[in-house]
């Protein structure tokens, strides 16, 4: 039987507050079977967590094979990071934060098992915080921010979140916001939960904040979270790999009031100098197809940023069109 998975974790503040921080799952990842294992495992591998799925449980404290695996990378781990913490690529590792899904695929592959590769990720942001090792603050996205108007006590979706960088910097900009991050990618998915679970910084900023992130499971089409509307929605450098962009548009505005902003970060083909994604699209031919899609221009400006290839910022409202799906075949 089909079912929708709504998944609530709550971690409590650990040892900084009495607050507790929310994370949600909206989405249809009950065909991702290793993830259902993966979630399902945390409440018998770590007490932090309340874990609301159905009624299902399942006990792995008997698992001696598995217990050795975590046991060996409590100790083994630890030890190898505190010898290389010395090493300029490791610090440099773990400075930029590079704990992307390339990461989630090669410890993946040397533990052979969801739980110790979640539990290595872990023991290194464990690590990172106990050793004061600040997340990288990136200057570029500092001042993208600024440009972007955003206001506190606002409902906010960044679609295409990949590895959480820009939401973790918009969470210290605003106050008291929901921030919904919709990503398609099954292993940037789960990066962002290790990085929303288990990175300390994040936790609390969010807490201080008072903010919280809610995560969606979109897909090439919808957003997924269409019932919701927003007074932002943020997309940064995707929608030249939207494959039915017209029916993405389409879903997007469905979570747009008239006063809603739909606010784009992209860089264009004949501007592109190094590093270039063959799907990039013209300006000419991005702007006309936010056009064709109900969508009026309000802002654009080039961003002054480091690097050879050079972004622009749009803001659009949309139109007071009908906004149902099948306007255009995507």
């Amino acid at each position: 039987m089909k079912f929708k998975l709504i998944l609530i974790l709550l971690l409590p503040f650990l040892g900084h507050g009495q607050g507790l921080y929310q994370t949600i799952v909206y989405g249809s990842l009950e065909e991702d079977k290793e993830y259902q294992e993966l979630t399902l495992e945390k409440e018998k591998l770590n007490n932090k967590f309340e874990l609301l799925f159905h009624d299902i449980k399942i006990d792995i404290e008997k698992n001696q094979q598995i217990q050795e695996l975590i046991n060996s990378i409590i100790y083994g781990l630890d030890s190898l990071l505190i010898l290389q913490f010395n090493n300029p690529e490791t610090k440099k590792i773990l400075n930029q934060n590079k704990l992307d899904k390339d990461l989630l695929i090669d410890l993946a592959q040397k533990y052979k098992s969801s739980i110790a590769t979640e539990y290595a990720l872990k023991r290194i942001y464990l690590y990172k915080y106990n050793q004061q090792i600040p997340a990288s603050d990136n200057q570029d996205i500092k001042k993208e921010i600024r440009k972007y108007s955003l206001d506190n006590n606002e409902k906010i979706l960044e679609i295409g979140a990949g590895n959480i960088q820009f939401s973790r910097q918009l969470g210290k900009k605003v106050k008291n916001c929901m921030i919904f991050l919709n990503e398609i990618d099954k292993y940037a998915l789960k990066g962002i939960f290790y990085h929303l679970i288990w990175d300390k910084q994040i936790v609390e900023i969010t807490n201080q904040r008072h903010n919280s992130y809610v995560v969606i499971e979109g897909n090439d089409k919808t957003t997924g979270i269409e019932a919701e509307q927003f007074d932002k929605i943020i997309i940064r450098n995707a929608v030249h790999h939207f494959i039915a962009p017209n029916l993405m548009f389409n879903s997007i505005k469905l979570s747009m009031t008239q006063d809603s902003e739909l606010i784009i970060r992209e860089r264009f083909s004949e501007e592109c100098k190094e590093f270039c994604c063959d799907q990039l699209l013209t300006k000419e031919k991005f702007e006309s197809l936010l056009q064709q899609n109900g969508f009026i221009r309000i802002y654009s400006k080039k961003l002054n940023a480091k690097g050879r290839n050079k972004y622009w910022i749009y803001k659009f409202k949309k139109t007071a069109a009908n906004n149902v799906y099948g306007n255009h075949v995507g």
